[in-house]
């Protein structure tokens, strides 16, 4: 019986780690002086889709300034507890060039920058990502160019 027990709340205990987990994606290289040039968004069936184009900044000169990187920066997407928003913090990148516009999504409502003291970081791009209803995220990147992409999918509807 104690050993059913133990066993049981470490299934549960080991389930709630990995649900967890789930609500931080983090990745890419490590990078300095890029420039968040574009980001496109694309509607799929199962998820929205979302590509943040990286490229080299002023800093790394004529030749490169303003050309697709071929490191990606790291990145890290936080859900919120709601599932509801998403922090988006790109280390590495001293700047964006592209237009924050209205995003055409049905599963993203805006993106918007989080500027003040406590995002205080010369070398980091901090972003809210307003949600229409809780999701699950994924995120890798591709290179050539060098690109971060962030998956976004309904959440599960749980039943208690």
């Amino acid at each position: 019986m104690v050993k059913y027990i133990i066993t049981t709340i470490f299934m549960v205990l080991l389930s709630s780690s990995l649900s967890l987990a789930s609500t931080v994606v983090r990745g890419g290289s490590i990078g300095d002086g890029l420039d968040l040039s574009n980001i496109r968004v694309g509607e799929h069936t199962r998820y929205t889709r979302m590509v943040f184009h990286v490229n080299y900044s002023e800093g790394y000169g004529v030749e490169l300034a303003n050309t697709p990187a071929n490191i990606t920066g790291n990145y890290i997407f936080e859900l919120d507890d709601t599932n509801l928003s998403i922090e988006a913090t790109f280390s590495g990148f001293r700047s964006s060039s592209f237009e924050l516009k209205d995003i055409n999504s049905t599963r993203v409502e805006s993106m918007t920058p989080l500027l003040g003291e406590e995002y205080a970081d010369d070398s980091s791009l901090i972003y809210k990502i307003k949600l229409y209803k809780p999701s699950k995220i994924k995120a890798f990147i591709l290179y050539k160019p060098s690109r971060i992409i962030l998956d976004i999918f309904d959440a599960p509807i749980r039943v208690l």
